[in-house]
């Protein structure tokens, strides 16, 4: 083999790996694109109120649907609340 053929292969096999690389920087730029949205997204429900008393803040705030915290067994003198969809729990004073 020549030494053009092996440039020639070189160059083949370079942009192969220029490509998959390209490739792997766009799929990552839209994951970032989907986390900044997030991130916005959650910034504006920071400042909103929560539709009910008993919803859920962590589903809320990652909006999530709405879901409520119902009362569980607590083995303290606090009330337990858990949410029905994420399991958030919280203990609340009384």
């Amino acid at each position: 083999m020549g030494l053009r053929e092996e440039f020639e292969r070189y160059r083949e096999k370079r942009a192969r790996e220029v490509k998959q690389e390209h490739l792997r920087i766009e799929a990552e730029t839209e994951k970032l694109k989907a986390d900044k949205l997030e991130v916005q997204q959650g910034e504006f429900r920071l400042s909103d109120d929560p539709p009910t008393n008993d919803a859920c803040p962590e589903c809320f705030f990652h909006g999530r649907p709405p879901s409520s915290l119902r009362p569980v067994p607590s083995d303290t003198r606090n009330d337990r609340f858990r949410c029905e969809a994420c399991g958030y729990e919280v203990e609340v004073e009384i």
